[in-house]
Order: structure tokens, then sequence, then C-alpha cells
């Protein structure tokens, strides 16, 4: 009896409602309401290779060149390993992270982007440890220039 109780309150919810449907003037349509696509990265042509990446030639009113527009590039001293996170160690997680950042003609490392990243915090441990790299400025004409440089950081966790 139960069973048939509940198949009769299920028949008359659906019928209230569709007849309430039915009332609202609306027609039912086959497809569902379109959503707006949401902007997403492509993915690289090939598995592990980035797309090739052309870099603004101005940030923050300083010109920023590449490595074949400088007399020499600059040159990584010091390049301090980034720290692993517990999770990563945990997971036995092992990639490669990619970043672009400017080195600057002050010394500094400076717009640090992801540009292939990875999951358990490793992203953040990379840039703290790309803000630390050493290195001599790129020379333009004898004067030192920012320069935009390709960072690789590989994890392996056994």
């Amino acid at each position: 009896m139960k069973i048939s109780r509940s198949i009769t309150v299920v028949y008359l919810i659906l019928v209230v409602l569709g007849s309430v449907y039915a009332q609202s003037g609306r027609k039912p349509s086959a497809q569902k309401p379109t959503v707006a696509p949401v902007p997403v990265a492509t993915p690289s042509p090939e598995p592990g290779k980035s797309k090739k990446w052309d870099p603004p030639k101005m940030v923050d009113g300083e010109r920023i060149y590449v490595g074949r527009e400088v007399d020499e590039s600059a040159v990584i001293l010091k390049k301090p390993p980034p720290a692993s996170t517990e999770e990563a160690r945990r997971h036995s997680f092992h990639g490669k992270l990619v970043l672009h950042a400017i080195l600057s003609a002050k010394g500094w490392v400076t717009n640090v982007t992801i540009v292939d990243g990875l999951p358990y915090g490793l992203n953040t441990k990379a840039i703290e440890a790309a803000l630390l790299i050493k290195f001599r400025p790129a020379v333009l004409d004898g004067k030192p220039v920012s320069q935009w440089v390709r960072i690789e950081y590989e994890f392996w966790f056994v």
C-alpha cells in the first residue's frame, strides 16, 4: 500500500507541475539555454611543449627585451631550487612547471607569470624560488636592460 501511495503522490506532483507550466504560456524547448563560453587557455600543440609566446615589449613604461634583441643575454648566477609541499610528497607527484619572468636591469626578478602550472601548491613555491634568482642583467649598447626569460622547475617525488 505504501508503494502505491508513493506512486500516486508522485503522479499528482507531476500533474500539478505540468498544469502550472502549461498555464505559464511558455512552450517547452528542446534545447537548454546557452551559456556564454568561459575563456580558457588553449592547449599546447604538442604535449609538454608550450605555444609560442609573444611577450609584451613595454611593462610599466619600461622597454623589456627578448634574448635575440640584446648584445648580451642575462646570465643566471644562482637559481635556488623551489621548496616542495607536503601534499605533493604525499601524492608522489612529479612534473615540470614553466614560468615567464623579467630579469630587470636593476637586478630584480619581476612580473613572474605561470605558463604551465602544477597542482598541490607547487606554483607558489616555484614563484617564491624564482624571485630569489641572482643574475647579471642583459646588456644592450653597453647598458644593462631588462629581459624576458623562461624559467623551468622540475619536481620529482618518489
